[in-house]
């Protein structure tokens, strides 16, 4: 990987990253100050499922903007799709399209587990900063929450979140932050490249997307190649969520990271998606523009995945001109 494409690359002087990354207060480099600008919280969805977020504020929003960017000039194998600029989710699913078989892994609470070290790692060893220049990269990309108010009623439902679902690492990568999703890549790059070593030794396919590895093929993916993947993963301090592993040894319909695969190979849009899209094409027809935004949205996920509807695409700009 040609880590020098990065303009932190080799970087050691702490006056030189703060112009880079446009920040004119020293304090921006202490971790206890930084954690002041980030809140977690307990997010529970439409299904009652509870997740950690921690929501940076602007400031260090735009500061892990330019850290991101600068991360996404080096050139990553074709596997990666973290945050990588210019592929998505449905670009994932498009690499297993057309095999037979699959297995896919999901890795329980990824980025709560990429602990501090990890992450200085990357940029001490991988971008060869000085140590001073990678504590403080890693103070902007990482939060610990033993410097939160532990009595706050919000850190205290934090707290229960974290013992119930077995967070190992209190001081983490963060999870709502832009730059989180490509360096959950960059701070595993070793073991990611150690999978896919062993799945090119069996002609086996492999893509990562986030928490999301997934290995296809046109002939069976043995269980000795899964259990080894399993130990890897396991050796790296992570768990893989058991429900959501899940292997296919004869071919049948298959959903990879929010696109379905037919017994054909072929990619399809899911239900879901497909019966929303319908109703706001019906709404449109009937008059309604009130959901028109979200119907642009929907057609153009619904036409990166096998252009469906393509000659919707014409009519709705005429109708939004309207």
């Amino acid at each position: 990987m040609e880590y020098k494409k990065c303009y932190l690359y080799g970087l050691k002087s702490k006056k030189k990253l703060l112009e880079l990354l446009h920040i004119n207060r020293k304090i921006y480099c202490k971790s206890s100050f930084l954690n002041c600008k980030i809140k977690p919280y307990i997010d529970i969805n439409k299904n009652n499922k509870k997740r950690l977020v921690e929501a940076p504020d602007e400031d260090i929003k735009n500061i892990q903007s330019i850290i991101l960017r600068s991360l996404q000039l080096i050139n990553v194998p074709n596997y990666a799709f973290s945050g990588i600029k210019g592929k998505c989710y449905i670009d994932n699913a498009r690499v297993h399209s057309n095999k037979k078989y699959l297995f896919k892994i999901d890795i329980s609470k990824f980025f709560p587990n990429i602990g501090r070290n990890k992450v200085y790692n990357f940029y001490l060893n991988k971008l060869k900063t000085s140590p001073d220049v990678a504590n403080i990269l890693t103070n902007l990309s990482t939060i610990n929450l033993d410097l939160k108010n532990q009595n706050n009623k919000t850190m205290l439902k934090v707290n229960d979140f974290i013992n119930d679902v077995h967070i190992k690492e209190r001081n983490h990568l963060i999870t709502g932050a832009p730059l989180s999703s490509i360096m959950s890549y960059f701070a595993n790059v070793d073991m990611f490249e150690r999978i896919n070593k062993i799945a090119l030794k069996y002609k086996i396919t492999m893509t990562v997307y986030v928490d999301d590895i997934v290995f296809s093929s046109n002939n069976k993916i043995p269980y000795y190649f899964r259990k080894g993947v399993l130990n890897i993963i396991s050796k790296n301090s992570y768990d893989v969520s058991v429900k959501k592993c899940k292997w296919y040894n004869v071919p049948e319909n298959k959903k990879v990271t929010g696109v379905i695969l037919d017994k054909n190979g072929e990619m399809q849009v899911p239900n879901k998606l497909m019966l929303k899209t319908h109703k706001y094409i019906q709404e449109v027809k009937d008059g309604n523009k009130t959901n028109i935004d979200k119907l642009q949205g929907c057609l153009v996920v619904v036409n990166s995945i096998n252009g469906k509807f393509k000659e919707y695409r014409g009519q709705l700009k005429r109708i939004k001109k309207k």
